[in-house]
């Protein structure tokens, strides 16, 4: 009987370790690669998707670089009116313009594009990758319309200080 049960879960996980693997392998085909000002990464997968534009979970194309396997994410915004592109443009100079701090993002290359049949611009940033997502998971309802289990008071304090510390 338990041998049984071993087997069975060996089975199991063997299943779920071979769909991962072929959802590894369909994700390959549909990659994209990018480059920004140089350096070329490949889109793994949409993270977020906001009014005109997308931001993906990214890995360098060249596998070169301090570190390889390093995860980042791409920002691809789509300017077709004069009013998106100066917002475009105006998140671009505003990141470039916040310096290094240990709780904001850091911009580590960014470029303008025209689109094709030049329909506007397209504006990517490469960012760092910070897992985690970000705190407006804590306050949006899900797709169900359910909100979130509540933060306890501590930690909105802490989340209240970084940002504090990254707005000083």
């Amino acid at each position: 009987e338990a041998a049984y049960a071993a087997a069975s879960k060996g089975a199991a996980i063997a299943k779920e370790r071979g769909a991962a693997i072929l959802e590894k392998i369909d994700e390959r085909r549909n990659q994209e690669t990018v480059s920004i000002n140089g350096v070329s990464v490949v889109l793994l997968k949409v993270l977020a998707e906001g009014g005109y534009g997308y931001v993906y979970l990214a890995r360098r194309a060249d596998g070169e670089g301090k570190n390889p396997g390093k995860h980042y994410a791409v920002k691809r915004m789509l300017a077709q009116s004069r009013e998106s592109k100066d917002m475009a443009q105006a998140e671009v100079d505003m990141m470039r313009g916040l310096g290094a701090h240990p709780n904001i993002v850091k911009l580590l290359a960014s470029e303008k594009l025209p689109m094709e049949g030049g329909r506007g611009t397209e504006h990517l940033l490469l960012m760092e990758f910070v897992s985690g997502g970000t705190l407006a998971r804590h306050v949006i309802p899900n797709a169900a319309g359910e909100m979130p289990p509540r933060l306890g008071e501590e930690q909105m304090l802490r989340n209240l200080l970084d940002v504090c510390k990254a707005v000083a």
